[in-house]
């Protein structure tokens, strides 16, 4: 059934000023609540009018971050004075801004209020709350988000303000929905949310609640239907974080160095953001900068990290817009760096960032002084081990499961007494990357839950693995019942190598919710009981890496390296779009792989041989060599390259001759490259050769024998349509044993943007099969038939007994024909031993008489 869901949002707006006046007035809540009177911080920059964030439209989204700010610290200490903060000429709305704060209720569960010290102090820019697996937005009746926080010692003593800019869908009833806000697992603030907001929401950061180090931010979403309260209506319900006003503020701080890059601001998409300045485009510079940028993203602590390569100062009619966000690294000698328009004055390798104002930090680099880089790379590993000794919030870790079993507490969901008709929780967890995925065993659940009674006798449990069901429990008991450690069993074929969601989804719905009383929606009663006390269990995993597979190759601690931590990235255009696309893919491979990686950058017309090898090309100009590697009809780049031009955003590639056109195109006069290059293959190589056994040799020689007569199947086509923006796809080619993978758009502006998205925590972890079709709404995958076994791990008998198995029940045909080859030779033997015994019999009685 198709639903018109605008319509539905329109008929929802109408109805509910007569719906509610009557019925909801004396439960209604405040609806407009800034702040209350035990944090009456005054701030002076984003408080102006115009805008739909309270922002003048003159003031760009950069310069909100850097406006001009006074904000008065809270102080726990309860004899420190209390005084008004002097306004400043920028905050012209800040006494009418305090004297409606005033007016609004104070929570009676939020953490004690505190007296303001005496002194107003300046503020740092603004720091956008970072990318996580979930997004920025909360969806159904009951959802959480939870960001981590780096704050320095001098952040958790003074304490500081949290922005929250939010969007809610028009379907949310103000009167029934609302906010909590946590930090560190304490209530700061809750306010109704739906309905107009006019500007973004300050809330006090008190010290009481902060720590030097990683803090957990957590948002909790309680929504209810204005008009409707069925299951599918809830669907409609969300709210959108604006991270483009939203973030942590604190006072002024000293300023950033190597040490405290967690301390830099992300730009709007949660992103550490590295802007490359170079004239360089020879390939050892690209690696330097693609290693250097790698530790500087590692070192930063940020979920997703991107790099963008700015053209040169002279290719520009105008100087490129500041930003406070992320830091500018400048290339080059001094010559080079000063016509970049390099504006520090300090060395180049000092070891330490220089301070803009106005502006993101700075560092200037000289690859060719390999003293100093040495040095600078030494500052950055020490800054990564620092901050890996900083303890991250279990809600945000996620963890690596193979024969162990957790609770949904350790895996960040928490117990909830519901009281909506839609239940959903999800937790995230990876699997080895090189786990064989078969029906050689399952996964146990064991639920802790209770429902009331009187339920809709369709009321049920759901457990979804990836966005696919895979089990069903019904709640219809009309008396209610309660469940302890109830166990369901998951077929181990619903995960994938790598990162997997598991969601718990109950329909729990009752006669009530036909009339769809407000008064209800309001203060309704539970239905659901859930308990985090509720295990996963994970079986004991066969170990064998399966190829072509994106999840087993780029996920984390992935295959996609040499043993040596090398990574090939084959370049198929000088473009700089095209470069920054590749360096952000390193970024997120170097996060993921838990160790150093090194890159090696060539060009296409230098295809590397015995090594993995990642391209990126424009969907016009892949060749046909390349489309093979990687086995991608060339009918599918053309249609990719149509829906680039139908859309008009080809940009001028035709125009370009490949990588000769460029100072990259010299990429194989570079002796030194070359040289490295070809000592990485060899190692590699021969690693190669000791990790096959005859044991996954047996197993490749058995699949492709199968192929060859048509048992496996044939791998489903790869199929674009013009929503596609980005191909990923993946195969092993029949005189090599590494992957190739090609990463191709319509465009080299799509080609960067949309890699920029892949890569995002959200999307990255849906990597799976042997090609990823990304679209507007998330990410394709394309499974694969035909596989390539490589050994992962030492010889294990138990291992190669679930090796074994795996391998059979992917194959059932050949497990039929060994049934049914054991059982004709069991019957055989059994008929010839008959009659071997009746011949004796005989014998023997002939020998008697």
């Amino acid at each position: 059934m198709r639903i018109d869901w605008t319509r539905r949002s329109q008929m929802a707006a109408l109805a509910s000023a007569a719906l509610f006046v009557s019925a909801v007035a004396p439960h209604a809540a405040p609806q407009t609540a800034v702040a209350d009177t035990s944090t009456p911080w005054l701030l002076a920059g984003p408080a102006g009018t115009g805008s739909a964030y309270g922002t003048s439209p003159a003031l760009a989204k950069e310069d909100r971050q850097t406006a001009p700010l006074i904000v008065a610290i809270p102080s726990d200490d309860p004899g420190s004075a209390q005084s008004d903060p002097v306004p400043s000429a920028a905050a012209p709305n800040a006494a009418a801004m305090a004297a409606s704060a005033a007016t609004q209720p104070t929570p009676t569960d939020r953490v004690a209020a505190a007296p303001l010290s005496a002194a107003p102090l300046s503020a740092a820019p603004r720091r956008p709350l970072p990318a996580s697996i979930t997004g920025f937005t909360l969806r159904g009746e009951e959802s959480h988000a939870d960001f981590p926080i780096f704050l320095s010692r001098e952040d958790a003593q003074q304490g500081g303000l949290l922005w929250l800019g939010l969007e809610s869908d028009v379907s949310v009833m103000p009167e029934a929905s609302d906010m909590a806000v946590l930090v560190n697992g304490k209530l700061v603030d809750r306010f109704s949310t739906g309905g107009l907001q006019p500007r973004p929401r300050r809330i006090a950061l008190r010290r009481s609640v902060l720590h030097p180090g990683w803090n957990l931010l957590t948002l909790k979403a309680h929504h209810r239907h204005r008009v409707d309260c069925s299951p599918l209506s809830t669907y409609e319900l969300w709210t959108r974080i604006d991270n483009s006003v939203s973030g942590v503020q604190f006072a002024a701080a000293a300023p950033a160095t190597l040490a405290t890059l967690p301390l830099v601001p992300l730009d709007a998409s949660g992103s550490f953001i590295i802007r490359v300045h170079s004239e360089r485009r020879d390939p050892a510079t690209l690696a330097a900068i693609y290693d250097l940028s790698a530790r500087l993203a590692r070192a930063s602590g940020a979920s997703h990290a991107r790099l963008t390569f700015d053209p040169p100062a002279a290719a520009t009619e105008a100087a490129p817009q500041r930003t406070t966000a992320g830091i500018a690294l400048y290339v080059g000698n001094a010559a080079e760096r000063a016509r970049l328009g390099w504006p520090g004055a300090t060395a180049a390798n000092d070891g330490d960032l220089a301070t803009i104002a106005g502006a993101a930090p700075a560092l200037a680099v000289d690859p060719n002084d390999r003293a100093a880089m040495s040095r600078l790379i030494e500052t950055l590993r020490i800054a990564d081990a620092d901050l890996a000794r900083q303890p991250m919030p279990e809600a945000v870790v996620t963890h690596m499961l193979d024969n162990r079993t957790v609770s949904f507490h350790d895996l960040g969901a928490a117990s909830s007494d519901f009281t909506g008709r839609l239940f959903r929780e999800g937790v995230h967890f990876n699997l080895p990357p090189d786990t064989l995925i078969a029906d050689y065993d399952s996964v146990k659940l064991n639920l802790d839950l209770g429902y009331r009674a009187a339920l809709s006798p369709d009321s049920e449990l759901r457990v979804r693995v990836n966005d696919r069901t895979v089990a069903r429990l019904p709640l219809g008991r009309q008396s209610g019942d309660t469940l302890r450690n109830s166990p369901i069993a998951i077929p181990l074929t619903a995960f994938h190598a790598g990162a997997n969601h598991l969601e718990l989804e109950a329909t729990v719905t009752d006669a009530a919710d036909r009339t769809c009383d407000p008064s209800i929606q309001i203060s309704g009663k539970p239905r659901l009981l859930f308990l985090d006390s509720s295990t996963v269990t994970i079986p004991k995993l066969a170990r064998m890496a399966q190829l072509p597979n994106l999840a087993t190759t780029f996920g984390p601690g992935g295959l996609s390296s040499g043993p040596n931590g090398t990574v090939h990235l084959a370049l198929g255009s000088p473009e700089d779009a095209v470069i920054s696309a590749a360096g952000t893919f390193f970024l997120r491979l170097a996060r993921d792989a838990g160790r150093p990686l090194r890159p090696v950058v060539t060009s296409l017309a230098e295809p590397v041989k015995g090594a993995a090898t990642i391209a990126f090309a424009l969907a016009g100009h892949v060749p046909a060599e390349l489309s093979r590697a990687a086995n991608v009809d060339p009918s599918v780049l053309d249609a990719l390259q149509r829906i680039a031009s139908a859309e008009g955003t080809r940009d001028s590639a035709d125009n370009i001759d490949p990588f000769v056109t460029h100072s990259i195109g010299a990429i194989a006069a570079d002796a030194t490259a070359e040289s490295v290059n070809s000592l990485d293959i060899w190692q590699q190589k021969f690693t190669s050769e000791a990790r096959k056994s005859a044991f996954s040799a047996w197993l490749n020689d058995a699949t492709q024998a199968l192929s060859r007569i048509g048992l496996n199947g044939r791998d489903t086509p790869i199929k674009v349509d013009r929503d596609t923006s980005l191909l990923v796809a993946q195969a092993v080619p029949r005189d090599d044993d590494e992957p190739t993978t090609l990463i191709s758009a319509g465009s080299a502006a799509s080609l960067e943007a949309e890699t920029a998205r892949l890569t995002t925590p959200a999307i990255w972890s849906n990597l799976d099969g042997r090609a990823g079709i990304l679209k507007t709404d998330g990410i394709e995958s394309v499974a694969a038939k035909t596989s390539y076994f490589r050994t992962t791990r030492p010889a294990d008998l138990g291992n190669l007994r679930r090796v074994a198995a795996a391998w059979l029940s992917m194959h059932p045909a050949v497990h039929a024909l060994i049934i049914l080859g054991l059982a004709l030779a069991f019957g055989t033997f059994t008929a010839l031993w008959i009659r071997y015994e009746k011949s004796s019999a005989m014998h023997d009685e002939e020998s008697v008489w």
